[in-house]
């Protein structure tokens, strides 16, 4: 496989073959291939996947990790299938050192206490303050278009 030539794969006692190249924020690898004179951004583990069975990933389909490994590009570990069928048939593990849970929201605000919402129908975690300064503005803005339509109306 052409990509396993590449000095950017450590292999691991696991198994896993690590792409340490350049890697997403997620950890994913990434490749720059040039295709019609152009750069593209690929990520690697499709690339590892198209290589060693010499096809394309077929349209509606995604190349998922059966390892749990963002960086692995071990096309053993590697399997295409649809979301829905991937969500059925696998089951994957999450060492703490790769869930960073969130302590603040993206505006500062702290996630405890009053100030924590979970929402029913997600289990996300909403801020309470940016919440009410959303529905604030909104408040503002549906205001201020009643007003013009009521004066324009």
């Amino acid at each position: 496989m052409k990509l396993l030539q590449r000095s950017k794969i450590v292999p691991q006692p696991n198994g896993c073959h690590l792409w340490v190249g350049a890697k997403t924020g997620c950890g994913y690898g990434r490749i720059v291939r040039v295709v019609g004179g152009r750069n593209r951004n690929y990520m690697a583990h499709r690339v590892a996947w198209e290589e060693d069975r010499g096809v394309a990933v077929p349209p509606g389909n995604i190349v998922l990790h059966t390892c749990g490994v963002p960086a692995c590009v071990n096309p053993e570990h590697l399997c295409a299938d649809t979301r829905t069928g991937m969500a059925g048939r696998l089951v994957f593990t999450y060492t703490p050192r790769q869930i960073k849970p969130m302590t603040h929201c993206r505006r500062g605000h702290a996630f405890s206490g009053e100030n924590l919402y979970i929402n029913p129908s997600t289990g996300g975690r909403v801020c309470r303050t940016c919440q009410s300064a959303r529905a604030a503005r909104s408040y503002v803005l549906r205001s201020s278009a009643a007003e013009l339509n009521f004066q324009h109306g």
